[in-house]
């Protein structure tokens, strides 16, 4: 009996043993890993579901947007002419922020595009984009919806013309906020417009519709601004023809202005000169040199020129300065010293002037003028200098004659004067602009180049136009 009951206790106690601990930690891995899978699942699931209604959110603006310029161009025709670029706009929809960005450019009757319409044919249609663009957690998202709108009337009239303005900056994006004026020409069937264009636009467009035919004047401008080209406040254009049912485009580069400050340099150290009472100094840009030029009265003067900012910058040179080539009969030398490239005895050729680099807007930009420096002996107080560019010597760069550059009544016995490189002809006189006596055949001992340069006496020289005259060569090392 006590042993029957001994093998069903142990019978018992075994069935109530439970799973090992090994079999619990099998079952909580499965368990963990069903559990990962189905989270990852419901987070997915979740962050589409979120994605999506972001995305139609998105979508949305970019339709509504659309559909109210629809809207517009239905309601007048004419408003086409008002749909522009427009970026950054912000908007916020179940409290997620999106940026709409919107892009326009013209198509024109024969498929070419653009952000004004220039070009050939007449304009059609714009093309629209528009981007609508958000952040999340993960990363940045955005939609694009692209689409093309007509105007309900054809602004175009086949009996009249259409003038097309675009504008850039100095960088060559649109020049917005300029004021446009067409004026027609007396003679060519012109008649004034029937509305003002409106100011152009972001991306530089403005727009004279159903105008008669006939030629015309259109300027723009702008408070504080300067036109590239005609280095003022008005960019015009004098000559613009208008036929029938046909686009004319007029293009200005117009920025806000910028000041530079022209200061002098010699290329050795010399004494103080004076500079003439006229002397011109101009700044050159590719696009050619800003007139009118500025004068400067001595050298403790620091002209300031009001001009367009290139990016690329200007060059500064004393005296006029015409972009030469070389040669020519009757020449003198260019001050601008890269132009004297012909080696001198020792190699030496003259340096480019380095441009000074400008923003719009920028304040006294210091723009550097290169010069050389005479100093003049046995002078009587009260006499005046005056010196005219002579034909060069052989072998100098050429450009246009014609210089007559005064100086100031001497106040003793020496004088220091700054002149242009060039070759000149030196008189002094009782009177400003005499040219009674000249100084090198008088006495060439008194005539003493201080930068470089070369005093052509006649009795070295001969017979020649350019005898008795001072050359200031930046390709020389040293005076002599």
């Amino acid at each position: 009996m006590i042993a029957r009951i001994a093998r069903r206790l142990r019978a018992r106690a075994a069935d109530e043993s439970g799973f090992t601990i090994i079999e619990v930690m099998i079952a909580m891995m499965v368990f963990a890993l069903i559990s990962i899978g189905v989270a990852y699942g419901i987070t997915n699931s979740l962050v589409l579901t979120q994605d999506s209604r972001y995305r139609q959110a998105a979508l949305n603006l970019a339709s509504q947007d659309i559909d109210q310029l629809r809207s517009q161009v239905q309601a007048n025709g004419d408003a086409i002419l008002g749909i522009k670029q427009k970026l950054g706009t912000s908007a916020t929809v179940g409290g997620q922020k999106y940026t709409i960005d919107r892009t326009v450019a013209w198509v024109n009757s024969d498929g070419s595009s653009g952000a004004c319409g220039t070009g050939s044919g007449t304009l059609a249609y714009k093309s629209i984009s528009e981007k609508v663009s958000w952040n999340t957690k993960s990363n940045a998202r955005s939609v694009t919806m692209d689409t093309l709108l007509a105007p309900t009337a054809n602004i175009n009239d086949d009996t009249k013309g259409t003038i097309i303005v675009a504008a850039t900056d100095a960088g060559g994006n649109g020049a917005a906020g300029l004021t446009v004026a067409v004026t027609p020409v007396a003679g060519t069937g012109a008649s004034a417009l029937t509305a003002t264009p409106a100011l152009t636009d972001a991306q530089g467009c403005s727009y004279a519709l159903r105008v008669t035919p006939g030629t015309y004047s259109v300027t723009v401008t702008r408070s504080g601004g300067v036109d590239a080209k005609t280095q003022t406040s008005v960019g015009k254009n004098d000559n613009v023809i208008v036929g029938a049912g046909a686009n004319s485009s007029i293009t200005f580069t117009y920025d806000t202005a910028a000041t530079y400050k022209l200061q002098y340099r010699t290329l050795q150290t010399a004494p103080t000169a004076v500079l003439p009472t006229n002397l011109t100094e101009t700044l050159w840009n590719k696009l050619g040199a800003l007139t009118p030029a500025v004068t400067a009265a001595n050298t403790s003067a620091t002209p300031v020129v009001t001009a367009f900012p290139f990016k690329d910058g200007y060059r500064g040179y004393a005296g006029s300065y015409v972009n030469a080539t070389g040669g020519g009969s009757a020449t003198c030398v260019d001050p601008n010293p890269a132009t004297w490239t012909t080696p001198a005895s020792d190699g030496a050729i003259g340096l480019d002037v380095v441009p000074s680099s400008v923003a719009p807007g920028d304040r006294n930009v210091p723009v550097t003028l290169p010069l050389g420096v005479i100093t003049l002996n046995g002078l009587k107080s009260g006499q005046y200098i005056t010196a005219v560019t002579a034909s060069s010597a052989p072998g100098d760069p050429g450009c246009q004659t014609g210089q007559t550059l005064t100086f100031p009544a001497v106040s003793g016995s020496t004088q220091a004067i700054g002149l242009p490189f060039g070759t000149w002809s030196l008189y002094s006189g009782s009177s400003s602009g005499a040219t009674t006596t000249n100084l090198v055949a008088a006495n060439a001992s008194n005539v003493v180049p201080v930068t470089r340069g070369t005093v052509n006496q006649q009795s070295l020289v001969g017979v020649v136009t350019w005898a008795n005259t001072v050359t200031l060569d930046p390709r020389q090392t040293a005076a002599s």
